[in-house]
């Protein structure tokens, strides 16, 4: 059975004068109400209180208002150009069978809905949903394309399944166990419904014994298991299932309509918006102005204090994104990484090329800053090698090297350095050892070789100035150890000291020639070995 919302004739609505604008008679009640549902222009009930030619006449019935003669309506949204009805079984607008039927003839259809040309299913608010299990429907539209006469067609199928009774759970959306849901077309001004025959076992017919097929307002529609498991969901179905309209106030653009009597944006402060997929126009209120834009003086100043178009409980259906109010009107945006056309009406979806691209640059900087933190702390440890380069006489070594003052230079290894330390053990660290604890307690001689052990009194201080020295060389922190011109300049001292004592010693001394074979004829050695009983193998300069 296929619903038909019919137009109205030449008689239908208000009659416009020649020359005059279609308004309704001023005995028009404004707006006009049937039961609970007001009706405000250009929608009316009677005759003279409609615009005509669009469908717009409600017949009220039992405190009920009816578009055409069956399809209930319980809401009209002026500003958002929108009516609510409500679909069921007598009037056809919805498609049913029990699991065990198979239709004689194919793609048969059991149900559905026909609009006149102001009218059109919203595809951004409602969905085609099929409940059941091994239930397979279709809807199939049909729709005019345009005012050239072609038509567009479409038809999806929506799938619903079961494993057993417990597979069937509660929504609110459909999953596809018992329940699934799809989008429907854009401009949908007419469609049928129907199933395909599907075998179904004698197990799922225990449990689920219907199949329902429908259009329904998505954010009203809350699935139940007890729907595909028992046959209350037929209740629901004489209650009515929601489905959202839309409606345009003409078929032509706004510049075609400006230039007709029948032009519906009368108001003063109204302006009039294309809407390129139906095709046709409709008509709002300018920024700052709210009220019915269809009346001449129905667009009245909006009272700031009062008028919050971001409140979602009074306007639910005034942005699909980000709302923020403003003076008069309201901003509507999408969130980042999503998009639409239309964010006040149309749905927000994804933007993967600005999420990937967020993605790469947000990578790319956290290379960027790594490889500037590397080359940070490679100029610190620059910095740093320099520093200990200065500080422990390495331009004294390089000026040597160049001068050939020092032939070799011997770089160790970690391994060689591993052995030399016993694996780097924390008692030979400078200033650990025994050599340091002695100076710090004033026992050199106790640590001296044994042929030095014996030493005179006089020749002890000496020592004692070369342990310092060494002592300073070996301490750990870089700016106590002198330079090597230091270390050279209190060498030299300690050394004459050392040969003026022996020149004023009253020891017995002897000179040897180390090689008697090559010692020069002339008796005056350039070099010779001074030894006494107390002190061996302890070289001097040659007294001159």
């Amino acid at each position: 059975m296929l619903l038909i919302l019919q137009h109205s004739g030449a008689s239908d609505g208000a009659r416009a004068g020649s020359g005059s604008i279609w308004q309704p008679q001023p005995d028009c009640p404004a707006p006009a109400k049937c039961g609970n549902v007001n009706i405000p222009y250009p929608f009316g009930i009677r005759e003279g209180c409609f615009r005509p030619k669009g469908g717009f006449n409600i017949s009220c019935k039992q405190e009920q208002a009816y578009i055409g003669p069956d399809i209930r309506v319980t809401n009209f949204d002026v500003v958002q150009s929108e009516a609510r009805i409500l679909t069921d079984i007598p009037s056809g607008t919805v498609a049913w069978k029990y699991n065990n039927e198979f239709d004689p003839i194919a793609w048969t259809s059991r149900g559905g809905l026909r609009l006149g040309n102001h009218h059109m299913v919203s595809s951004a608010k409602n969905r085609f949903t099929a409940i059941g299990c091994s239930t397979v429907a279709f809807i199939y539209g049909r729709d005019k394309k345009g005012s050239n006469g072609q038509f567009d067609q479409f038809t999806s199928l929506c799938g619903s399944f079961c494993f057993d009774e417990g597979s069937i759970e509660d929504g609110p959306e459909c999953s596809g166990m018992g329940c699934c849901q799809v989008p429907i077309s854009t401009n949908l001004r007419r469609f049928s419904l129907g199933f395909y025959n599907y075998n179904t076992t004698k197990k799922v017919l225990n449990f689920s014994s219907r199949s329902y097929a429908f259009v329904v307002e998505k954010d009203q529609f809350k699935f139940k298991s007890s729907y595909a498991k028992a046959d209350n969901f037929m209740e629901e179905l004489a209650r009515g299932i929601p489905i959202i309209l839309e409606w345009i106030a003409g078929n032509e653009t706004c510049k075609e309509a400006a230039l007709k009597e029948s032009y519906a944006c009368v108001a003063n402060n109204s302006k009039c918006i294309d809407v390129i997929e139906a095709p046709g126009y409709r008509c709002n209120c300018t920024q700052g102005y709210e009220g019915n834009p269809y009346l001449k003086d129905g667009c009245r100043v909006v009272n700031i204090a009062d008028i919050n178009e971001c409140n979602a409980t009074r306007f639910p259906n005034s942005c699909k994104g980000i709302c923020t109010n403003t003076d008069g009107s309201y901003d509507c945006k999408c969130p980042l990484g999503t998009h639409s056309d239309d964010p006040k009406n149309k749905e927000c979806v994804p933007q993967v090329k600005l999420v990937i691209g967020i993605c790469i640059s947000i990578i790319f900087l956290i290379i960027c800053i790594s490889t500037l933190l590397i080359k940070i702390q490679r100029m610190k440890l620059e910095k740093e090698k320099q520093r200990f380069y200065d500080q422990n006489g390495g331009h004294i070594l390089y000026q040597k090297i160049i001068s050939g003052q020092v032939n070799t230079v011997e770089i160790f290894t970690e391994e060689v350095l591993k052995n030399a330390t016993n694996n780097f053990d924390s008692g030979q660290k400078l200033g650990a050892g025994s050599f340091l604890r002695a100076m710090e307690e004033e026992r050199v001689e106790n640590i001296l070789d044994t042929s030095l052990a014996g030493a005179s009194m006089e020749a002890l201080p000496l020592l004692q100035e070369v342990a310092k020295v060494g002592s300073m060389c070996l301490s750990a922190k870089g700016k106590e150890r002198p330079s090597m011109a230091e270390v050279t300049d209190m060498l030299k001292a300690v050394r004459i000291a050392w040969r003026d004592l022996l020149v004023s010693s009253e020891y017995n001394v002897t000179e040897v020639v180390v090689d008697s074979s090559e010692a020069p004829p002339s008796g005056n050695p350039s070099s010779a070995v001074f030894w006494t009983p107390d002190m061996q193998s302890l070289e001097v300069e040659t007294l001159r």
